[in-house]
């Protein structure tokens, strides 16, 4: 049973999808059959969607869909399959956040890996995310590696490591 079952919250968000005035994007309803626990299912409605309409909302959907099946790790190679016009770095950082919510941190890092890695982002708030991510792992140098990343890509935000604990110890504890 998905996350919005448990809550009692899937017919409440239903129906106020169905309240909202003009269209709502099927790849919508989809999702939230995801949080259901229907993601198997989901996904190969999301990719559907997308072969017969590439665009950005359909594309970020699957992607939050393999983060709710427990497939963040594929997340990337998800993206890279998905049509151009679905693709947008976004719609990675926001299933890289999810990940990270959900406490898969090891997917979270991957996906992050990815943006600053594989498509070049230069956004130092992606190389901190990574660090975040993997200061919840085992890969504790891994994470100050990534600190050290984001500082040489700009990210200045010192008070944002000392307000995350669990960073922050291994920010201090360096060998």
């Amino acid at each position: 049973m998905g996350l919005c079952a448990l809550a009692g919250l899937t017919p409440r968000a239903r129906r106020q999808l169905t309240d909202l005035p003009g269209r709502v994007d099927r790849s919508l309803y989809a999702l939230l059959d995801a949080f259901d626990g229907a993601t198997a299912q989901t996904i190969d409605v999301l990719e559907e969607l997308v072969s017969q309409d590439p665009n950005p909302t359909s594309g970020r959907y699957l992607l939050l869909a393999e983060v709710l099946a427990g497939r963040s790790a594929a997340v990337p190679d998800r993206y890279l399959a998905l049509p151009g016009p679905a693709r947008i770095e976004g719609a990675l950082r926001d299933a890289q956040h999810f990940a990270h919510t959900r406490g898969d941190y090891e997917g979270s890092a991957a996906i992050g890996t990815f943006l600053v890695e594989r498509l070049g982002s230069r956004r130092a708030a992606d190389a901190y995310n990574v660090a975040c991510s993997l200061a919840r792992t085992p890969h504790v140098d891994a994470a100050r590696a990534w600190v050290e990343r984001s500082f040489a890509m700009g990210f200045t935000d010192t008070a944002a490591i000392e307000a995350d604990p669990v960073l922050a110890a291994v920010v201090r504890d360096r060998p």
